[in-house]
């Protein structure tokens, strides 16, 4: 077993939030190992309960890995994802290491579970463009990126549908140009400087990630600026 339950009746979360430090919650891929270093060390001096993630199988950094050789299989991923959400519940701030503007699929259902507590979201970075984003990429409600036809103002991109999942939001009408039930695939134009979407509020907005100006700040006093 992953981890042991403990009956809701036996542990609340009943911190005071006006007699203890805030609670902020680390999210984004496990290949970033430095970066969560480096703003568990930032939010930690600026005075927060820093929550992070306890396995990096995908980071590798100069000093060498950082768990590549400790695997876990598929169910362990799954159990591992879920307890990073309870984190989340546990937290009363999501910061998003976004580095380069990546966030892949368990960040994108994170930052879903964030939404759905309304925990404030803060991002370390501006998130793709349409005129910038890379093949591979899950949008949430349309698909993942399989190609992208750029022009000098509009980049034509196809999605595969089959991969939105649970990440379906709704974004795609079966009738949508381009749709063609068969192969689950969609083309739609979008301005290259239009921003990617990284979820959708519970009033239906879109959410786009924005680099913080309050992290930008925490990084500035704590770790000189450097980003």
């Amino acid at each position: 077993m992953l981890h042991q339950t403990i009956p809701s009746d036996t542990l609340m979360r009943r911190f005071d939030a006006d007699s203890r430090p805030g609670i902020i919650v680390l999210c984004g891929s496990s290949r970033f190992y430095d970066e969560y270093q480096r703003a568990n060390y930032a939010l930690t001096m600026a005075g927060y309960i820093v929550l992070g993630i306890g396995h990096y199988p995908h980071s590798l950094t100069e000093a060498g890995g950082h768990g590549e050789g400790v695997g876990h299989d598929s169910e362990q991923k799954v159990a591992l994802d879920e307890l990073h959400k309870h984190k989340i519940t546990l937290a009363d701030r999501v910061v998003i290491l976004n580095v380069g503007g990546y966030v892949g699929a368990s960040t994108l259902s994170e930052i879903d579970h964030a939404i759905t507590l309304s925990r404030p979201i803060d991002f370390l970075e501006d998130g793709y463009t349409w005129g910038a984003v890379p093949e591979g990429t899950l949008v949430p409600g349309s698909g993942t990126v399989t190609a992208v036809s750029r022009k000098p103002h509009r980049s034509y991109v196809k999605f595969d549908r089959t991969s939105v999942g649970q990440l379906d939001f709704g974004g795609v009408p079966t009738d949508a140009p381009g749709w063609s039930e068969g192969v689950n695939e969609w083309i739609a134009g979008r301005s290259n400087d239009e921003p990617v979407p990284v979820g959708l509020t519970p009033n239906g907005r879109l959410l786009y990630a924005r680099r913080s100006r309050w992290l930008s700040r925490v990084w500035q006093k704590h770790l000189g600026g450097a980003e």
